[in-house]
């Protein structure tokens, strides 16, 4: 089994190596592509994607976050939480974007996930989501 990881590593290392080179400018990188995406109008199947990341990214960050031993050893969590917080504000944005412009082409022309989740929340009623809409 450790032989199948080695290999594993050593077919990753040199995809991973530029990356480990310059860790301020692919930090630097990364957010200008989540710039990007507050500018750029998205499809669908991409923001899908980037919706489906955020979601992963949090259960993930909440994992380390609880089985960390020590606070020193998750010294990042600040910087981590406000790139973060700077990816899924942009993810709003373009969401928002696609309902506004493309929403009028019915629930099938915007994001499955933004589709799924507003079925989820208002159960095909148009005064539950009314009332959901106005608490918010």
């Amino acid at each position: 089994m450790a032989k199948q990881k080695n290999n594993i590593l050593t077919l990753v290392a040199p995809f991973l190596a530029p990356i480990v080179k310059f860790k301020s400018l692919s930090i630097v990188g990364i957010i200008v592509a989540i710039l990007a995406i507050i500018i750029v109008p998205l499809p669908s199947a991409v923001l899908d994607f980037f919706l489906a990341l955020s979601i992963s990214i949090s259960v993930l960050i909440i994992l380390i976050s609880i089985y960390v031993p020590k606070p020193t050893d998750l010294s990042t969590f600040p910087t981590l939480i406000l790139i973060i917080t700077l990816f899924r504000l942009s993810l709003n944005i373009a969401t928002t974007r696609m309902i506004l412009s493309e929403g009028h082409n019915g629930p099938e022309a915007v994001s499955e996930i933004i589709s799924s989740f507003g079925n989820f929340v208002v159960g095909g009623n148009f005064v539950i989501g009314t009332i959901v809409f106005c608490i918010l």
